[in-house]
């Protein structure tokens, strides 16, 4: 009587995992049209899960791929930046700045005017340090380069003038 002996293999079609089974050599026969490779997983290799893509050669999950690497540090980037921002001004105060020197302008108010262009410098040097970090992260062409990247916000925009928005609310050109 002959023993069978079953093996893990992983199914795949259009470079993606879809399935991951133990079977016999007759059954990855049957079903060998089917999928574009059935490859053996052997005891001593990591077994890929559903999802994970397949190169011809070797396996990659999704998790640590180029793409997923890019937008978490995407992610750990704008909270950074958040971080950075509001811990000199919130959101609102930031808004309240951006009309303030709006009307101050359209009113012909040219001191209160003068006293908020720096803020106003200030949140577009980090809106051109965001974009640029944004490109950079995106052009990264290895997983090792969007690891090793960093950035370094205060040191690349301008510094924060120190504005209060009490103060420039009491100029009365």
């Amino acid at each position: 009587m002959d023993q069978l002996v079953a093996h893990i293999y992983a199914l795949v079609k259009t470079g993606i995992v879809e399935n991951v089974i133990v079977a016999d050599s007759d059954f990855i026969l049957g079903i060998q049209n089917q999928y574009d490779n059935i490859v053996e997983i052997l005891p001593e290799q990591h077994r890929p899960q559903i999802g994970w893509s397949y190169d011809g050669t070797s396996f990659l999950d999704p998790a640590n791929s180029l793409e997923s690497l890019k937008s978490r540090k995407l992610v750990e980037f704008n909270e950074a930046m958040q971080s950075y921002t509001r811990s000199r001004y919130t959101t609102v105060t930031q808004i309240k700045f951006v009309n303030l020197y709006i009307a101050a302008k359209s009113d012909g108010q040219a001191n209160r005017a003068a006293y908020l262009k720096p803020v106003l410098d200030w949140i577009n040097s980090l809106t051109i340090y965001e974009a640029r970090v944004i490109n950079e992260l995106q052009n990264q062409i290895t997983i090792l380069d969007v690891i090793n990247y960093s950035w370094n916000i205060e040191a690349n925009t301008l510094a924060d003038p120190g504005l209060r928005l009490i103060d420039a609310a009491l100029i009365l050109d």
